[in-house]
């Protein structure tokens, strides 16, 4: 870590005595590899093939129905954050809390504002009727 990097020189003196180091393969292990090479194999040692019965053969699946609704909905995440909020949802349902009611009071006092301002404003729906 401590060394400092080399100059161009330096590198190219490197790979110059790379280079020159030449070294040789021993000829007998090349006549060994090559002896090895040629030589019949044994058939013992071969694997020897194992017969397809039909008791060992595995049948075959049907492909699962729900996979691409599955894949569709975006994976077993998505599924069940989908099922999370509908189990909410129909707890939310039909244990309805205090603060619910509170709220859809106020949406329909909302509503019925909306409903008066709405006799003294013209919709789109008459607008289009005029012509």
């Amino acid at each position: 870590m401590g060394e400092k990097p080399l100059d161009k020189k330096e590198l190219d003196d490197v790979f110059a005595a790379a280079r020159a180091n030449n070294p040789q393969v021993r000829e007998d292990l090349l006549l060994w590899i090559v002896e090895e090479a040629e030589a019949p194999a044994e058939p013992e040692a071969l694997p020897m093939p194992i017969p397809n019965k039909p008791e060992t053969r595995q049948p075959v699946k049907a492909p699962p129905v729900f996979a691409p609704v599955l894949v569709q909905l975006g994976g077993w995440r998505a599924l069940a954050g989908l099922g999370a909020a509908s189990l909410l949802g129909i707890w939310i349902g039909t244990n309805v809390p205090e603060t619910l009611d509170v709220l859809s009071l106020e949406a329909s006092v909302a509503a019925q504002a909306y409903d008066a301002a709405e006799a003294f404003a013209p919709s789109y729906s008459e607008l289009l009727s005029e012509g």
